[in-house]
């Protein structure tokens, strides 16, 4: 029961932030939108394959730059193949819930998602748990890494 009523309470504050969260994701040709339940549900079984266990990878990149200046994500975004899905979300995934989008779009998007996101996190992960990253983007007010993204991969 406790389960089902942090459920009802996560959407109910997600209807507040669901058009603004799916205005980040308008420019994807393809784009489904995950709802709460079923999200919740592919990062239990995604965290059970244990991609939280793989060696995570960090660098920093300007926040001019476009996202193949990142070693981490141009590694792999060279062996996608065309028409290979992975799950995208910001930190309002807690609210909103998920989107599966094409792979390419996403790293070709996912600087842009994490600087016009509030709380300015963006997080791709594939369909196949082959790869996550998370990515942080850093005001010019941050103390250490102003105008800088923050890019782990495991």
């Amino acid at each position: 029961m406790t389960n089902k009523l942090n459920i009802l309470k996560r959407k109910q504050k997600g209807k507040l932030k669901l058009k603004a969260y799916k205005l980040l994701f308008k420019e994807f040709t393809k784009l489904e939108w995950i709802d709460l339940e079923k999200s919740d549900l592919i990062l239990k079984e995604l965290n059970k394959k244990g991609l939280q266990k793989i060696v995570k990878r960090t660098e920093f990149i300007n926040s001019d730059e476009n996202f193949i200046e990142s070693d981490l994500l141009r590694e792999v975004y060279l062996k996608l193949e065309d028409g290979s899905s992975c799950y995208m979300f910001t930190d309002d995934f807690e609210y909103c819930g998920m989107f599966e989008v094409d792979s390419k779009e996403a790293f070709e998007n996912a600087l842009k998602i994490a600087k016009l996101d509030e709380n300015n996190t963006c997080f791709i992960l594939d369909t196949n748990s082959g790869f996550s990253f998370t990515i942080n983007f850093y005001d010019d007010a941050h103390n250490d890494y102003p105008c800088r993204f923050d890019i782990q991969r495991r």
